[in-house]
């Protein structure tokens, strides 16, 4: 990632923590309705929390957690044969 990326990307989270703070929702009792195999796929290291995986997990009734170790928050970088190894798997 280049210097001028990454700033662009904390303006990006910056501009969007501001919105949800201004605007917070709430759509996991809506995810509940969604009754399609879904995999839900994180690092142990990711930025993302792991509770919220787990309760956007819980949330979706036919989904698939992993959690894959020594991974931050770009699988495909971090650890991309353990993720596309998931994938293949899932489809």
């Amino acid at each position: 990632m280049t210097p001028e990326a990454a700033i662009n990307n904390f303006k990006i989270f910056d501009f969007f923590y501001a919105y949800i703070q201004a605007h917070p929702f709430n759509l996991y009792d809506k995810l509940k309705k969604i009754n399609k195999q879904t995999l839900i796929i994180t690092g142990d290291q990711d930025v993302v929390p792991l509770h919220y995986m787990e309760k956007l997990h819980a949330s979706l009734p036919s989904s698939t957690y992993k959690v894959i170790k020594d991974c931050g928050h770009f699988a495909y970088i971090d650890q991309p044969d353990i993720l596309f190894d998931e994938i293949k798997s899932f489809l």
